[in-house]
């Protein structure tokens, strides 16, 4: 029985890398491992000393109370150990209740029994977190000290082991975020492919791509032409492309799809392969393989003025005529589009030689052809 509740405990313990929800079985589970009545937990952040607690549901006031009391009472010891931490001797266990913490070792076995009722504080830290487990002793049943000096010996590396694994987990979230916002900034539409074929990511341009035409679409997961032999097609360049990936082939494969509503715009499509670094640790087909790049004929690959506000010190003005002759206009059609004389637009320009040091129209235009093209929605008419 108490295997098998220890084993439950220590299951629950690593699931609260994923579900911070599981909270509460873990702190009953750890009352009922060590005969007591109920258990909290203090976890407080040494970078900037915020402290969140819980304890088990159902509890009275009075006993609410307790532990409120109880983890206040602590705050004055906190320095001390902080200090003790820092000096090098780290990694110990302490025991608090309610007098100065003393460490685990020096104190032995007969510290950690409690009384009836009593409250018992058991702390050590994990990287930039003080953690501190509170057990509750019930009135009626006496708790062991062996027993909970037990439990603190072999949950404790599993809770720095959890902790662990929840910091890499945070980590790739957060890789992840920033890589989703990037994907996000790019002008071209993209479609991430698993090794079963299935769409499992797209960046913003191509939900906005895909939903702008019939040539293409993408449902449940799985990619789809506007006709079966299209569809064909697509997905036999899908297959290839993953294929190519598993063998670290480096092979692009291309398609066009046209020929739908007459107002759809002609689609080339960029299938690459990916090779998964982390393939031997997943399961087969697991992982990113291929990506497709999607282009639009009616769509050119314009640059951000707020980019080249941001490079040269452009005003908003002088970015939007720049980019337009990067387009290849004129100075004549930018004056038309944007009701302006001519000799305003040169002025314009004169000042657009000067912060980008160029002295030609030409060599303007080369040199805004070479600055990165991310997503806007403000393009020349």
């Amino acid at each position: 029985m108490r295997v098998r509740l220890f084993n439950r405990l220590i299951k629950e313990i690593y699931s609260l890398c994923l579900n911070n929800g599981k909270l509460q079985a873990v702190l009953r589970d750890l009352a009922s491992y060590c005969n007591c009545k109920s258990a909290a937990i203090e976890v407080i952040n040494l970078s900037n000393m915020h402290a969140f607690c819980q304890w088990c549901d159902g509890l009275g006031e009075s006993e609410t109370y307790r532990y409120v009391n109880f983890f206040a009472g602590f705050k004055p010891w906190l320095p001390g150990i902080l200090r003790i931490e820092a000096s090098g001797c780290g990694g110990e266990i302490y025991l608090y209740r309610g007098d100065e913490p003393v460490r685990i070792e020096a104190g032995g076995t007969q510290w950690l029994t409690p009384a009836p009722g009593e409250l018992v504080g058991i702390l050590f830290r994990e990287g930039d977190f003080l953690i501190h487990f509170v057990i509750m002793a019930d009135e009626d049943r006496s708790a062991d000290g062996s027993t909970i000096l037990q439990a603190v010996s072999l949950i404790f590396p599993h809770v720095n082991e959890a902790f662990r694994i929840f910091h890499e987990l945070e980590t790739l979230r957060n890789y992840s975020k920033g890589f989703e916002q990037t994907m996000d900034h790019l002008s071209s539409g993209i479609l991430l492919f698993d090794g079963e074929s299935r769409v499992c990511y797209q960046n913003r341009q191509a939900h906005h791509d895909l939903a702008s035409t019939s040539l293409c679409s993408v449902v449940a997961g799985q990619l789809y032409g506007a006709s079966p032999e299209s569809t064909r097609r697509l997905r036999d360049m899908v297959v290839q492309a993953i294929e190519h990936g598993r063998l670290g082939r480096k092979k692009l494969g291309m398609m066009t799809l046209q020929h739908g509503f007459s107002e759809d715009p002609q689609l080339a499509l960029v299938a690459i392969p990916l090779h998964p670094d982390v393939l031997s640790m997943l399961e087969e087909r697991m992982g990113i393989y291929a990506a497709i790049l999607i282009g639009r004929t009616d769509r050119n690959s314009r640059i951000n003025p707020e980019v080249l506000q941001l490079l040269y010190g452009l005003t908003q003005s002088e970015a939007r005529l720049a980019v337009c002759l990067a387009d290849g206009r004129t100075l004549d059609q930018y004056c038309t589009d944007h009701g302006i004389r001519l000799s305003t637009a040169r002025g314009y320009l004169k000042l657009i030689f000067q912060k980008t040091d160029t002295k030609r129209q030409a060599e303007l235009v080369a040199l805004l052809r070479g600055v990165p093209v991310v997503a806007s929605h403000q393009v020349c008419p």
